[in-house]
């Protein structure tokens, strides 16, 4: 059988073949997820340059245990632009703390089994310890980080630091550990620094730091129960009192302030001992799993006082909240954030007063399960589980101009989204429902059942349904009842896919091509339903259990087979310039190594994976310009956070008319450039303007006369 590169002379199908090898992963800004992967416990706001011209960075402690490729916890930072990880840390931060311009950070349990916990700080390029030699044996749990006249103070479950005794709490000045006073009593629930004094929470009592270098208890507060100080503001050190309410009720801690003199009244209910203080403006925000305020859960990033100290507290988010500071003239918030006032929720999220933003200019999402549009309006479905809520989670995101907005939040499965000249189509919670890039209109479904795939042919919708194939034209058209699973269009051609035998009283097996006016068969068909087509117009390609199989015109082949003994299986194909793509869960195809991912030149398999590497496939493709767009998560760089979606394309670096891919511009790139062009290949589209023309071949000869 002849395939693609076969059909061509030497030196086009030199070119044909190598084409594949001109490919690459690449990302933009837009590919990048706009926030942290994983669960965000801590959070700070660190200058590296002090008054320099730099501005302030968002730092992020991030408990992720995502693939094999990224197994342990990280410190991500933000630096206005981008996200990056710096350097590896094998424990689980807990603190993070800005000394003299630098970054700290405290965790406690390894996540190697070799490194031991304590206080680390960033050189620069890696992660230091910050312990003399002969105390780098056996430290213990460093829980609290702060800052406090000119030290750097650590507080948790330790004994001793720095080869000196210290009972839970220790300063550090630059160059040595150092106890202070007699310590604390108990494991510290917390630090706080308010009038130039320390405190620190130990037990059922809150402590002050004197300057005689001793400790005293300060009194009681109105409510007496287990305390955690959260940090303080003006108002004083804020601190929580947990109580236990009785069976089926669970526990609640009162939120009160010591203004150095005195308690003041407790100012709601939080749930839960997670989260700190901090001052925005004239208010105190708290963050914390869950707040309950007259007994109505209201959200978990609340403002509790300020100015106007008689204020009720009032929530500003319902999401998990763990950690929040003061950052960028606004309050940054980190943990298992998915409601944001309305906004796209993510792990981390800045809030100016007023409104929520998200950091990145990428999607807030990282489970996209649909694409639609294009380059400059891309439409994102994404689908995940809250597991905290015990729910699943849908969202529909636009990109436009740049901007990021979420525009559907479907209540419940997302099957399928579709751009029309009509508008973008989305299929979920048993509806449709189509946006004019303003609001979204619900559509009555076609033969009253919810569709399970949504597709453009000739400028018009199409639905299929377990009922049936129906086209949109002022109302829903029935173009047969015979149940459709899967369909793809190529030129003027639908292809349809289905457990049928016959459609429309044309006997076809299992896959059937439409004209816009009558079905027809596809050779001898399929012996089983596909699991996904894809279309040049002309031929067809299937995947069916473990095989890819192609239609030319007369029969059907197999020209891919994945291994049977780990369950392999192929989900999705996608034909796009003159290549053929495969995604699924294997490890070889036709004895190729290749994971998950594999291109078809017309002779051969290759794997993908010039310039990144995917540790998930998602079946979401969608064919932007002249590259394809995929989605799972993909990383550029083991030192940057992955993405959700990659690029696969022309590798930038290489001359437009490098036809053959071999690094340089010289006669053979004349002799398979003019062998594409005569038969009309789409690869000899020099100026992608959809056409193969006189103009393409001066513009080749313009480049190559540059060596361009």
């Amino acid at each position: 059988m002849k395939h693609f590169c076969s059909l061509l002379t030497a030196s086009a199908a030199a070119a044909c073949l190598a084409h594949a090898q001109c490919d690459q992963w690449t990302k933009t800004q837009d590919s990048v997820y706009a926030g942290v992967p994983g669960q965000a416990v801590c959070v700070a706001s660190w200058d590296p340059d002090g008054p320099g011209p730099l501005a302030a960075r968002a730092v992020v402690g991030n408990l992720y245990y995502g693939t094999s490729n990224d197994p342990s916890p990280r410190i991500d930072v933000f630096d206005g632009v981008r996200w990056s990880i710096l350097g590896s840390i094998n424990i689980s931060p807990l603190s993070l703390a800005v000394f003299r311009n630098d970054l700290y950070v405290a965790g406690a349990e390894s996540t190697d089994g070799v490194t031991p916990p304590g206080v680390f700080h960033w050189t620069g390029t890696q992660w230091e310890r910050v312990l003399n030699p002969d105390a780098a044996a056996t430290p213990a749990a460093v829980t609290h980080l702060t800052v406090w006249n000119d030290r750097l103070i650590a507080a948790g479950s330790f004994t001793s630091i720095g080869g000196s005794a210290a009972n839970r709490i220790a300063a550090w000045d630059g160059t040595r550990w150092s106890p202070l006073g007699a310590g604390l009593p108990a494991a510290t629930t917390g630090l706080a620094v308010f009038q130039n004094n320390l405190y620190a929470g130990a037990g059922t009592l809150l402590y002050m730091f004197n300057p005689d270098e001793t400790w005293s208890s300060l009194p009681q507060s109105p409510l007496n129960g287990v305390r955690s100080v959260r940090g303080s503001t003006s108002r004083g050190v804020c601190e929580t009192e947990t109580h236990y309410l009785g069976a089926g009720h669970g526990n609640v801690s009162v939120v009160s302030f010591w203004n150095g003199s005195q308690w003041s009244d407790s100012t709601g209910f939080v749930r839960n001992l997670s989260g700190n203080v901090c001052e925005f403006r004239d208010g105190d925000y708290l963050a914390c799993p869950e707040y309950i305020y007259h007994g109505v859960q209201n959200g978990a990033i609340i403002l509790v006082g300020g100015a106007n100290a008689s204020r009720n507290p009032v929530a500003i988010a319902k999401s998990s909240c763990y950690a929040i500071c003061a950052h960028a003239g606004g309050v940054l918030a980190a943990g298992v954030l998915t409601e944001l006032g309305g906004a796209p929720g993510v792990n981390v999220a800045w809030f100016s007063g007023t409104t929520w933003k998200t950091l990145g200019p990428g999607f807030p999402t990282r489970h996209i399960v649909a694409l639609a549009g294009d380059d400059e309006d891309l439409y994102v479905g994404s689908s995940y589980s809250d597991y905290e809520a015990q729910r699943d989670v849908y969202q529909v995101y636009r990109r436009h101009n740049g901007v990021v907005t979420r525009i559907l939040q479907p209540t419940g499965g997302l099957n399928s989204l579709c751009q029309t000249p009509a508008g973008v189509f989305a299929s979920h919670s048993g509806q449709v429902q189509q946006y004019n890039g303003i609001y979204w209109t619900t559509m009555p479904n076609p033969g009253s059942v919810a569709p399970s795939r949504l597709i453009e042919f000739r400028g018009e919708l199409l639905a299929a349904t377990s009922v049936g194939l129906f086209r949109y034209s002022q109302g829903w058209v029935n173009i047969t009842t015979t149940p459709i699973t899967t369909m793809a269009v190529g030129g003027d051609n639908l292809f349809v896919g289905g457990s049928f035998t016959s459609i429309n009283g044309v006997t076809a097996s299992r896959i059937a091509r439409w004209d816009g006016a009558q079905f027809s068969p596809l050779g001898d068909g399929l012996e089983a339903a596909p699991f996904d087509i894809t279309t040049d117009g002309a031929r067809a390609w299937v995947c069916l259990n473990r095989q890819v199989r192609e239609f030319s015109g007369s029969a059907w082949t197999v020209i891919g087979e994945v291994p049977s003994l780990n369950g392999d299986w192929i989900g999705k194909l996608k034909y796009s310039r003159e290549r053929l793509y495969a995604i699924g869960s294997f490890s070889q195809m036709n004895g190729v190594n290749a994971a998950d991912l594999a291109v078809w030149d017309g002779h051969q398999w290759q794997p993908m994976t010039a310039g990144a590497f995917a540790t998930t496939i998602n079946n979401a493709m969608l064919e932007v310009g002249n590259d394809l767009l995929f989605t799972g998560q993909f990383h550029a760089d083991t030192n940057e956070p992955w993405n959700p979606i990659a690029r696969w394309g022309r590798a930038p670096s290489l001359p437009r008319s490098d036809i053959d891919c071999n690094g340089g511009v010289d006669g053979s790139d004349v002799s398979a450039f003019f062998d594409l062009w005569e038969r009309g290949s789409v690869l000899a589209d020099i100026n992608d303007d959809g056409a193969v023309d006189g103009t393409d071949s001066a513009d080749f000869f313009y480049l190559w006369e540059q060596g361009r």
